[in-house]
């Protein structure tokens, strides 16, 4: 039956194209190592953490909340200031604020780069600096709003005084 979506399943040979999974049979990636991956996070002027017994990534974008484990899809995302949860191989679980950035999964593992990051195990003081981080940048982009207003009104200004200037003189 060719309008049935099980059969074009069957017709793949039970693999679907997305994420190169299988159907009816584990979850899993056919290529899924032994669990761990490679999760760099990198800033400007330093590496802040380069870990490869990570089993774990939990993040959101503006599309919202995802997790990646070894052998997920390749993809690319821009993240916004947040907390990235990190779980080892080993149960501990580590978080790190950052200042938005991108991220980028590919084979060799997860690469995050920011303008500005830090690592811990306690979520407090790191979700206290994302925080602080956000409202620092809302209050640029509130001066920066400000400053344009008044750049813009002074042209305006000007544009009136050149304008009737040249009135004056025709008059």
């Amino acid at each position: 039956m060719r309008g049935n979506p099980e059969w074009r399943y069957r017709w793949m040979g039970r693999i679907l194209a997305l994420h190169d999974r299988h159907i009816g049979r584990c979850p899993c990636p056919r290529d899924a190592g032994g669990g761990n991956m490679r999760l760099r996070l990198l800033a400007p002027l330093a590496t802040i953490i380069d870990r490869s017994d990570i089993a774990e990534v939990q993040a959101h974008d503006a599309s919202g909340a995802f997790g990646i484990r070894s052998g997920h899809a390749p993809f690319l995302t821009r993240l916004p200031p947040s907390v990235l949860t990190l779980r080892t191989d080993h149960g501990l679980v580590l978080y790190a604020a950052m200042a938005g950035g991108l991220l980028r999964v590919d084979r060799e593992g997860v690469l995050i780069t920011s303008a500005d990051a830090a690592v811990g195990s306690e979520l407090a003081p790191l979700a206290a600096r994302v925080a602080a981080a956000q409202q620092e940048k809302q209050h640029r982009q509130r001066e920066g709003d400000a400053q344009e207003r008044t750049l813009h009104a002074a042209l305006l200004h000007h544009l009136l005084d050149s304008v009737s200037g040249e009135r004056m003189g025709e008059a």
